[in-house]
């Protein structure tokens, strides 16, 4: 049975469309907030929505009406006034929690595509017609439109707009709409009388939107423990906007592949009273490092640089440094780590000016290269600095022989699906969807909005959304399966960078402080906090603060993005240690074990040495050989296919990483012995008693 949805703002007509639709022999389903506020006051409670329940009661009315439709109108066309989406836009409309029934609903509702993929989105005529259950000015009315639409928006629905105009023409081009999404329409033998009158709901101005959670893939449902922290999440994200008075944050918590929770909360511009959402474009800054070294190790793994590179290979302008005996020092391993000891900015910047004054091209920079010098030696100290990750573009740029930004968009954003994802100048529809940012608070709540900064790219310049960077840490956790999808996991995530290459990115390697917390990797760094190492990067530019950051163990990440200034960095690691938390309690998942490959039964046993002072154990365990000193049996070595067939290496992180793992066999091609570690291992085979064959 087709079912459409009409929705919008009240007093937006929508009611008077269904009317119409009604009148012309098409079953409707009738809203239920109207007729739920009517009892109430019926029964003397003046503003029913105000009751922490009123959600509830709504979701359980519009249940039972959308039972009804189903059972009693076989396969006819069925126009809904409101649906079970607009109970979860109210409900954050109001600022109260989304409830265990309303969640369920919703789930319920999405994973069975009960509203299919469209939804008719009928926009408002610039006035409110007041009613006893609609108690609403035009300005909330409009703030209430951007709540649904954002909703919608999160679950993956498609919003066919139905601009303001005469009655008959609203309903016609519903109609025509609905026949050409390919459901034909039928009108209903049976219409009924189609429930009580119909009245928008009453909604007072309230929070500007709290979250909703939704897979990685778009289709609106909830799956896995993590996602059980929903109202955790959200009470953490809205406190911290409240206690840092901020104007508003978007953040997202992603479990494996999952985006399992996302919100916005307060809003993305206040006096458009455009709300947050997870769908918003935020400008990320520093986050665009860990595309710029991504784009580098591209390069390197295809042999076309080399890490340890000297930067003036590629740049060889810099030979004209203010410091040219140590220049040659600065590699691109340096560059990407910040141990480059080069000055953090570029010639002539000053963030702190009333208009920024920053840089962005290189080749200008260049031709101020007298000004450009080590001020410290490289590799002797960490030392952050944005002129090394510009020269890292140029670098891409020179390499690949394309510029930059069209780099990173064909071989990084394009593969990921990251469509909201870009450097200014945006499209327009990415333009729309920008969030205003606010310079920091000098003496009272209301904030300023912060000077426009100048053009730059690799080193600080894209804009994206929680939902995209979701996509982005999804990516880096498929790098770290857990043990269940080893076996399966060579492959993971789109052909962007090879999981090993991830792996090596993401491995802390310089400390970058005397406490041993913080470490840097190859662009990300790592922050120790409450026993976790938490991979991650920040932003900052004026105007936004952000961060993303995850665990590789847990594989659980969040994101945090701020049209202000405040700790974005202490917020995000605060709903991942949340996230991973529930993560660890979850009962592990019981998956079929690899099969063992018939090639590797022989080589499975117990090796010692000829004084037999330890014993290896050789197992086939998550789909790969691997060696277990029987005294230690925390540590586990897993073995990797080397060049020649029937060889192997063991894996990186080990004493005897790198090195070959030879198993020596008789001539009958039963295996004797294994070479490891420069030391040789005798296979210790079972003793057969004599009544054994």
């Amino acid at each position: 049975m087709p079912w459409y949805v009409l929705t919008g703002a009240p007093g937006a007509g929508k009611t008077a469309i269904i009317r119409h639709l009604e009148h012309e022999g098409f079953l409707v389903v009738e809203e239920a907030a109207t007729d739920v506020i009517a009892l109430e006051q019926a029964r003397g409670h003046a503003e029913p929505w105000a009751h922490p329940d009123f959600t509830d009661q709504v979701a359980a009315l519009q249940r039972r009406r959308e039972r009804l439709a189903a059972a009693d109108c076989g396969s006819a066309t069925v126009f809904l006034d409101r649906s079970m989406v607009c109970m979860l836009a109210l409900s954050r409309f109001l600022g109260h929690p989304v409830s265990p029934l309303l969640a369920a609903e919703i789930d319920r509702a999405v994973a069975e595509r009960r509203y299919g993929d469209a939804v008719f989105f009928v926009r408002g005529q610039g006035f409110v017609t007041p009613t006893a259950a609609r108690r609403i000015s035009p300005a909330d009315a409009a703030a209430f439109e951007i709540v649904h639409e954002q909703t919608y928006r999160e679950l993956g629905f498609r919003l066919t707009d139905v601009p303001a105009g005469p009655l008959a023409e609203r309903a016609g081009l519903v109609r025509r709409a609905a026949a050409a999404l390919g459901w034909p329409a039928r009108r209903c033998d049976n219409p009924g009388d189609g429930g009580s009158k119909p009245v928008t709901p009453a909604c007072r101005a309230g929070s500007a939107g709290t979250g909703w959670r939704r897979r990685g893939d778009g289709s609106g449902t909830v799956a896995g423990s993590v996602a059980a922290g929903a109202q955790e999440f959200e009470a953490k994200v809205a406190s911290f906007v409240r206690d840092n008075r901020l104007y508003g944050a978007a953040a997202g918590v992603v479990h494996g592949d999952e985006l399992v929770w996302s919100g916005g909360f307060g809003f993305a511009d206040p006096a458009a009273e455009r709300a947050a959402g997870p769908d918003v474009l935020y400008r990320i800054a520093s986050i665009t490092k860990t595309f710029t070294g991504t784009a580098i190790m591209q390069l390197r793994d295809a042999s076309l640089l080399d890490l340890d590179d000297p930067v003036v290979k590629w740049i060889p302008e810099l030979s004209d440094s203010a410091s040219p005996d140590g220049i040659g020092a600065v590699t691109i391993r340096r560059l990407l780590s910040h141990e480059s000891g080069l000055v953090s900015e570029p010639p002539g910047t000053d963030f702190m000016a009333s208009e920024p004054r920053y840089e962005g091209l290189a080749a200008r920079n260049l031709d101020r290269v007298a000004e450009i010098f080590a001020a410290v030696p490289p590799n002797t100290q960490t030392k952050y600095c944005n002129l090394g990750y510009q020269l890292l573009g140029e670098i891409v740029h020179r390499v690949s022989g394309i510029s930059y930004p069209q780099y990173v968009a064909g071989r990084i954003l394009a593969p990921l699906k990251m469509s909201s994802t870009g450097f200014e100048p945006l499209p327009g529809e990415l333009d729309g969807r920008r969030a205003t940012g606010y310079a920091a608070r000098a003496f009272s709540d209301e904030l300023s909005i912060a000077p426009a900064m100048p053009p730059l790219w690799a080193e600080g310049g894209l804009w994206s959304t929680v939902e995209d960077l979701a996509r982005w840490l999804s990516f880096q956790l498929a790098a770290h399966p857990d043990a269940a999808d080893a076996a399966t996991a060579a492959g993971a995530g789109p052909d962007v960078l090879a999981s090993a290459t991830r792996r090596e990115m993401h491995k802390p390697r310089y400390l970058s402080d005397e406490e041993w917390s913080s470490a840097w990797g190859i662009t990300w760094y790592s922050v120790r906090k409450d026993g976790v190492t938490w991979v991650q990067h920040s932003g900052g530019l004026p105007g936004f603060t952000s961060n993303a950051c995850f665990d590789r163990a847990s594989r659980v990440g969040a994101i945090v993005l701020l049209n202000g200034s405040a700790d974005a960095s202490g917020l995000a690691m605060s709903l991942a240690a949340a996230g991973r938390g529930l993560a660890a309690a979850a009962a592990p998942a019981v998956r079929r074990p690899a099969p063992t490959p018939p090639e590797v039964t022989a080589l499975l046993g117990y090796y010692a040495p000829a004084d037999m002072s330890f014993v290896v154990k050789v197992e086939w365990r998550d789909g790969k050989i691997t060696l277990i000193d029987v005294s230690e049996p925390a540590e586990k070595i897993p073995l990797e296919v080397a060049a020649e067939p029937g060889t192997y290496v063991a894996a990186p992180g080990y004493r005897v990483s790198g090195e070959p793992v030879v198993f020596n066999r008789r001539p009958d091609g039963t295996v004797e012995s294994v070479n490891l570690g420069g030391g040789s291992l005798v296979r210790l085979d079972p003793v057969r008693g004599r009544h054994q064959a």
